[in-house]
Parts: structure tokens; sequence; C-alpha cells
């Protein structure tokens, strides 16, 4: 009687004998029988030992993808050239989902230019969030409903003058036209007036 590991051994020096009989008989028998191994497939993924399955697929695919990264890399740009413009069209609806939610104007000057307007994150964390989220801000602000409490939409001139905690331009005359100098305006949003 053969122990586990003789038959895998066995196994193993079977298919390297006969990889392409194995394989064009495996090809075969999936062609016909496609809806009965989909389905056993479902049942095992999503069965009693279910996460310890996807948990091994897991690690297999990672496995793989180390041991053969130009294949993987190449299956990707295929993926990728083939899927470019259905994705490009999810990520336009995204972005004018998120223009809509945050108002469809610059929270500054006004300015409604789409072209021109950009998701700021209030609190500057927004290097953070997008380490966190793997640069799919849209995805998850999504998925929370569009959050106000942190973010809001700028122009990209207003953005670039907050960028490094300063106040924006328009806000300072705003401050200059209530009766503050250039100098306390400046000080007020910097919060050490």
């Amino acid at each position: 009687m053969r122990t586990k590991e003789q038959a895998r051994r066995y196994g193993q020096t079977y298919y390297a004998k006969h990889r392409d009989e194995v394989l064009a008989s495996s090809a075969a028998y999936y062609r016909l029988n496609r809806s009965d191994v989909l389905a056993r497939m479902a049942a095992r993924r999503c069965g009693p030992d279910g996460e310890r399955v996807r948990a091994a697929d897991r690690e297999r695919t990672a496995a793989h993808q180390q041991e053969h990264p130009e294949v993987y890399r190449s299956h990707m740009q295929k993926w990728y050239a083939k899927n470019r413009p259905r994705l490009y069209e999810k990520r336009r609806q995204l972005r004018a989902e998120m223009l809509f939610a945050y108002g469809n104007r610059c929270s500054c000057c006004g300015i409604d230019t789409e072209a021109f307007l950009t998701l700021d994150h209030t609190n500057r964390d927004g290097a953070q969030h997008r380490a966190q989220v793997h640069a799919r801000i849209y995805d998850d602000l999504k998925k929370r409903g569009w959050p106000r409490d942190g973010y809001r939409l700028l122009c990209m001139n207003c953005n670039w003058a907050t960028r490094t905690g300063n106040a924006c331009p328009h806000e300072l005359e705003q401050l200059v036209m209530l009766g503050a100098t250039t100098a306390e305006a400046g000080y007020a949003k910097a919060g050490t007036l």
C-alpha cells in the first residue's frame, strides 16, 4: 500500500511524462462539464472550508506572481489594454458623482468648471488616505456615503494655495474686506491671532 507521499510523487512523475495528454483531457472534460465544474468550485470556495480554500488560493496566486513576474506583468498589460475604455468611463462617472456630492463648485472662490475642481482633505491627511485605500479615494468616499466632514471641493488654484496650511488668497481678500489688515488676515487664518 502506497503512502500519500508516494502517491503524490507518482502523480508528479506521471504528469511530467504525460503533460500534454493530461491537459488535453482536462480541457475536454471542462468543455463538456463546464457548469458542473463551476458549481463544484463555487461550493468548495463558499462551503464550510471556504475561507481556508480562499486563503490557499491567495497564497498560491502570490507565490506564482513572485516566481513568474513577467507572465503576471504581461497578463496585466493585456488586461488593461483590453479594459482601458471601460475603466476610464467608470472613473469619469465616479468623479462626476464625487463632484455632485460635494457641490460642483469650489468652496472658496465658487468656480464651477469641472476640469479645474479637485477634492481637498481639510485635515491635511490626503497622503495617509491615499496610502490606506491605495489611491482609490473616490471609491472609498462613495462606500462611506460621501462624508462632508474633512472633505471639500476646491479649484486647483485654491487647493495649491492652501497646500502648506496657508490661507487661500480669496479667504484673505474676504477677511481684508471685513476690516482686517493683510497681516492680521494671514495670522487669523493660521490661528495665531
